[in-house]
């Protein structure tokens, strides 16, 4: 046998329920290795896993815009963001505001798929950025922003 032939037969390997042809049996495997790198045939698929991918936002009230600010009245403004997690992750939602840190009164909504801050009517949250970062453990933090004003 040369290095680049191969015995006779293909192996077959099962994958969520689908079959995948991985190539002949015998030394190809071995044999082509080092061929992949200089250039050898691709002969069929290879499995992937998928990646694990950010959560997202579902919905968000009111919505998050960089134009137009949430107006907090005399009877105070709740916020809210739905999120979704492809893999079902678990989901932390962190809130914070621009001047003064983190936001303590925000609490799970929806069976831990979401989180609301109630905001006070405070002058001192004028101008301020309310952000809420979502995690899911595996990836980056998907944030989303309103920006506040007071009347």
């Amino acid at each position: 046998m040369t290095p680049l032939s191969w015995a006779h037969g293909r192996r077959s390997a099962r994958t969520g329920g689908n079959h995948w042809n991985v190539g002949p049996t015998g030394r190809w495997h071995v044999a082509c290795i080092p061929l992949l790198a200089s250039g050898c045939l691709y002969l069929g698929p290879i499995p992937t896993l998928e990646d694990n991918v950010p959560p997202e936002v579902v919905r968000a009230e009111p919505l998050p815009d960089d134009e137009t600010a949430v107006l907090i009245g005399p009877a105070g403004q709740s916020v809210f963001v739905l999120a979704k997690d492809r893999e079902g992750d678990e989901l932390r939602f962190a809130w914070s505001l621009s001047r003064t840190g983190i936001v303590g009164s925000a609490y799970p909504v929806f069976d831990g798929d979401g989180s609301q801050v109630d905001l006070a009517h405070d002058p001192d949250l004028h101008s301020q950025i309310l952000t809420c970062d979502i995690f899911d453990g595996e990836n980056d933090v998907v944030t989303t922003k309103w920006k506040l004003e007071v009347w």
